[in-house]
């Protein structure tokens, strides 16, 4: 009997000092900051900053959201130039990046880098009044808009060897802006912007800007901190196999 009213005993104890005790573990989680860097420079809908007020929303802001989520933690977003990512990496100004590639950087082992979060393609499209193409190799001569400092496997080459003429914009907006004007004919724009804008699947017969059914490159996004970081990569890996991404669509 007084084995039992010991046992017993033990186990209030344990209890009490288990719920005074897991509030506080939970509470310590939380408090814990992760900075993640987002650029002014993704495309829509990856990223949307009111003029007015600089607030940002947009499928990245929902990542990073869903991932604090999952790792019980408070996300500071901060915004910084392209150019700068990797120096505040190195810094620890940021955390993180969860749009990100390895071919994107000269020195992808310096990172440590998570799981696949999404796959993305590259597509070249047209203005409408442009004459249509079946091969990349029809550019010759022609002039096609793209990201500046955004990488393409496929027209690249053809830069290089002068065939055809990069002509850069700071982002996707502005050069689907100017296709739907027929300022540019040829332009190249990634697969979640061109379905946004109700280009993918398939374009209205009114629309200004049509995909020609080529492909420059397929790639996938990662999540990329500075090796050195604490921060635990298997977290983040364990938050995005949760995270559900749904692509607007404008209206």
């Amino acid at each position: 009997m007084l084995k039992l009213n010991n046992f017993f005993r033990s186990e209030v104890v344990f209890s009490v000092i288990f719920l005074v005790v897991a509030p506080l573990f939970q509470a310590s989680a939380k408090n814990e900051k992760v900075k993640f860097g987002v650029s002014p420079s993704y495309d829509i809908p990856f990223l949307f900053i009111d003029k007015e007020t600089g607030d940002m929303r947009g499928l990245s802001i929902d990542l990073i959201q869903q991932i604090a989520k999952k790792m019980n933690v408070t996300a500071e977003v901060i915004s910084l130039p392209r150019n700068r990512v990797e120096a505040a990496l190195a810094d620890g100004s940021i955390d993180i990046i969860c749009y990100s590639n390895p071919a994107w950087t000269k020195h992808p082992e310096l990172f440590k880098w998570s799981d696949p979060i999404l796959e993305l393609s590259d597509h070249l499209v047209r203005y409408h009044k442009a004459a249509p193409i079946k091969s990349l190799s029809e550019l010759k001569g022609q002039s096609v808009g793209t990201v500046a400092n955004y990488f393409y496997e496929k027209i690249t080459p053809l830069v290089e060897s002068k065939l055809v003429e990069r002509s850069d914009f700071f982002d996707g907006q502005g050069l689907f802006k100017r296709l739907q004007m027929g300022q540019i004919h040829y332009g190249i724009l990634n697969s979640y912007f061109l379905q946004y804008h109700g280009v993918l699947p398939i374009a209205q017969e009114n629309d200004s800007v049509v995909d020609t059914g080529l492909i420059d490159s397929k790639y996938k996004i990662y999540c990329r901190s500075w090796k050195k970081n604490k921060l635990d990569m298997r977290r983040i890996n364990k938050a995005i196999e949760t995270v559900q991404l749904k692509i607007p669509i404008k209206k």
